[in-house]
């Protein structure tokens, strides 16, 4: 019975390290906050559970009720995507490349200007 319980704690805890955030993004601006997908928002910062985290353009967009939105973004295989967080270029000229930057390891602020 204590061996259960002490297993059903340990497999609480597995579950929070592997969902509990390793980091936030925060966007700092109305346009920052425009281009992040509102499926990737909690409370307004971008949740990171792992490292390393990429960030890049998302390139599958259409045009939906006069703005720019994201197409469904097939998976094939065990192919895992390029990017963490694909963020919509709504400028008439590109200012995101689709391999924007990437955030090796935890610990510490990564600021982008």
């Amino acid at each position: 019975m204590a061996q259960a319980k002490h297993q059903a704690i340990a497999d609480k805890q597995q579950i929070l390290d592997t969902l509990r955030p390793k980091s936030v993004l925060q966007p700092m601006t109305a346009e920052a906050t425009d281009v992040v997908p509102e499926s990737q928002l909690i409370e307004g910062y971008v949740v990171i559970v792992r490292f390393p985290f990429r960030v890049g353009r998302e390139s599958r967009v259409k045009l939906v009720n006069g703005r720019l939105g994201r197409t469904e973004r097939p998976k094939f295989g065990n192919e895992d995507p390029n990017n963490d967080l694909y963020l919509i270029d709504r400028g008439s000229l590109l200012n995101i490349s689709r391999g924007h930057f990437f955030h090796p390891e935890g610990g510490g602020r990564l600021s982008t200007h």
